[in-house]
């Protein structure tokens, strides 16, 4: 009678084995080479099924092959329980393909004696000829010009997938670039990166051999790459705010003042992005003030660093225009400052401080400058709120090359902080 086979998901870490969520089969206690040769990128979670070929119940040791190095269905690992204590489990040759596509380094050589022995085509298939294996372990050279927006953003390197004449008839090459500044979540804005460095393509260049196991090593940079660093993902920072400002999305209707958190509400890859490129309000600031051509660039500029008071955040309008909602606490008054980006004037509400708390009052300011938003600046001026104390600054001889209004704006503002 044919034995039945018994199947069992296993969890691969970098700390080794898992036969369930606490269950666990050290690397040391496998036929796996020494955890020094091998690491995983830690982005997914790696299961594979397997079947229980045998078991010693003297030694413990637990004998599997890999059926499936992809399982969809992994949800018996969380119910598994061995019926006997396991202290070893040994693989029976496993497909490469299947466990290097999780690794994010390792060295081939030490699985050698566990792979599967790759058997080569026939000759009658192939279609052209292949270069000689001790011309490859010898070392072919590559340069070529890659399409950024089709490469991968990896931890910590760029994977290029491309087919190279000559090395495999039917296979592609995957070339990783390293880069200790990538991120994984970079993919979803591959665009900014390629407009930061006014380039569509990255130039690749690297030597490929293979050892003697028969897989390839590939030693490659790219001078493009190279130039991701902290000042150039500010850039991109630089990059997404701008096109933020420019293009700004609205979800919420009745909404007028945003955070930083809100600015980027609707913006297509921030919920992929999560943390990874948060933007801060000062950052925003800096991208409106480099800016060619801002006309009320100097008013900005005294509004947020001299003004704005430390323990309150800046808020900002995107409608009607795209502007800042700066908060000055004077002795007796608090006062709200909306500076619109490349307007001529300055509108500020100040609320007597004891009347109503600071979220209060921002819940008025922000149905003020709805009204605006709706009405118009005009009809809101007919009939603004006698509540509350409102003052209107025009920005004189802002384009005179000859004389300089800001002083005089600036002697304006000054008189109202109370």
């Amino acid at each position: 009678m044919e034995k039945e086979s018994k199947y069992i998901i296993l969890k691969l870490a970098n700390n080794g084995l898992y036969y369930n969520d606490s269950e666990l089969i050290l690397w040391e206690n496998t036929n796996f080479p020494s955890k020094d040769n091998f690491s995983f990128n830690g982005l997914y979670e790696v299961f594979w099924k397997v079947e229980m070929d045998s078991f010693n119940q003297k030694s413990k040791e637990l004998v599997v092959t890999v059926v499936d190095y992809n399982p969809n269905d992994t949800k018996a690992f969380q119910k598994q329980f061995p019926k006997h204590e396991i202290r070893k489990i040994i693989f029976k040759p496993i497909d490469w393909s299947g466990l290097v596509k999780y690794l994010n380094f390792y060295s081939p050589r030490e699985f050698e004696n566990i792979i599967q022995k790759k058997v080569k085509p026939p000759k009658k298939e192939l279609k052209q000829p292949q270069i000689e294996k001790q011309n490859i372990s010898r070392g072919i050279d590559v340069d070529f010009r890659y399409p950024l927006i089709k490469s991968k953003f990896k931890m910590g390197f760029i994977e290029i997938t491309k087919k190279i004449d000559n090395i495999f008839l039917h296979e592609k090459v995957t070339f990783k670039i390293p880069n200790d500044n990538i991120l994984p979540e970079f993919d979803y804005i591959k665009p900014y990166f390629a407009k930061a460095l006014k380039k569509r393509k990255v130039e690749v260049k690297g030597k490929i051999k293979i050892d003697r196991i028969g897989e390839l090593q590939i030693d490659c940079n790219s001078k493009e790459i190279e130039q991701i660093d902290e000042d150039f993902i500010t850039n991109v920072k630089y990059l997404i705010t701008k096109k933020a400002i420019k293009n700004p999305r609205i979800l919420t209707i009745d909404k007028s003042l945003f955070t930083e958190e809100d600015f980027f509400d609707g913006f297509e890859e921030k919920d992929k992005l999560g943390d990874t490129l948060k933007i801060s309000e000062k950052e925003i600031l800096e991208a409106v003030l480099n800016f060619k051509g801002i006309r009320n660039k100097k008013q900005l500029i005294y509004l947020s660093g001299k003004l704005q008071s430390k323990d309150e955040r800046v808020r900002f309008t995107m409608n009607p225009d795209f502007g800042f909602v700066f908060c000055v606490k004077g002795s007796q008054m608090n006062h709200f400052i909306w500076e619109l980006l490349d307007s001529h004037a300055t509108y500020i509400w100040s609320f007597i401080k004891d009347e109503l708390d600071i979220n209060q009052q921002y819940d008025r300011i922000e149905k003020t400058i709805n009204f605006i938003r709706i009405n118009g600046r005009n009809e809101y001026l007919r009939q603004f709120d006698d509540e509350v104390i409102f003052n209107k600054i025009m920005h004189e001889k802002t384009n005179s090359n000859f004389i300089d209004g800001f002083p005089r704006w600036k002697a304006k503002i000054n008189e109202k902080i109370i």
